[in-house]
């Protein structure tokens, strides 16, 4: 998203964060970001440096990838490298699902939250048979009422079975990632959610990407060993 005037170079970019939250990291002159880390710190993250080392290309040792702030004609170059760049590479793309919601959302549109009898190559099984988990018809409830896994099997469960399952799942395992009673596939859900994060009021595609809400801290550190690199310029030339 580029725009003009006051500021030519100026283009934004959505990123998940390791729990899923999406976050916008914008490079102009002062490049920001909206994760809290950013917003405590005022300082680079772990977000814009993926943008610039991934989507921009720069390099490691590119003292671009960790200011603080850029000359004019600093953004001007990372500018024109996006440009000369074809496309990034596809492991740095969040899944096509997780896209097209996003776009959806960004969009104003509202997410369909009915679930489609053929979803990611997996065909949805006939609602004659019945549920896995209480054995009862599953024909006789309403299509509202009804899931089925849509990674592997397509086997149909009943919505209250499947929460109850959920919350049995998390208990034994200690965090919210739920397998199909079925097939014990991981579970891909076919919509956005914002409850787990909604408190930290971003929009949450964690489930969709398969994700843990549970956050790595294990890979933190308080101080960059990137500091040296940080100039602090505003205004340009």
């Amino acid at each position: 998203d580029v725009g003009e005037g006051s500021l030519p170079y100026h283009w934004q970019f959505a990123m998940l964060g390791s729990t899923g939250n999406v976050y916008n990291v914008v490079l102009s002159e002062t490049p920001t970001c909206t994760c809290p880390d950013f917003q405590r710190r005022q300082d680079c993250c772990k977000h814009m440096i993926f943008v610039l080392l991934r989507a921009v290309g720069l390099s490691m040792d590119d003292p671009l990838a960790y200011q603080k702030a850029y000359l004019t004609s600093e953004v001007r170059d990372l500018y024109n490298r996006v440009e000369q760049r074809q496309v990034a590479s596809s492991s740095a793309w969040a899944n096509s699902q997780v896209r097209s919601q996003y776009a959806k959302l960004s969009n104003g549109d509202t997410v369909e939250e009915e679930e489609p009898e053929k979803e990611g190559g997996v065909k949805r099984r006939s609602l004659e048979e019945d549920c896995p988990i209480c054995l009862e018809s599953l024909s006789s409830c309403p299509k509202n009422q009804v899931t089925y896994c849509k990674t592997t099997c397509g086997m149909n469960f009943h919505i209250a079975c499947m929460q109850q399952w959920k919350r049995a799942s998390a208990g034994a395992r200690g965090n919210q990632i739920t397998t199909c009673p079925n097939c014990r596939a991981v579970e891909a859900p076919s919509s956005p959610q914002r409850d787990s994060n909604h408190a930290e009021g971003y929009v949450n595609m964690g489930r969709l990407q398969g994700q843990s809400p549970d956050r790595d801290t294990s890979t933190y550190h308080q101080y960059s060993p990137y500091s040296s690199y940080r100039r602090r310029r505003t205004g340009g030339y």
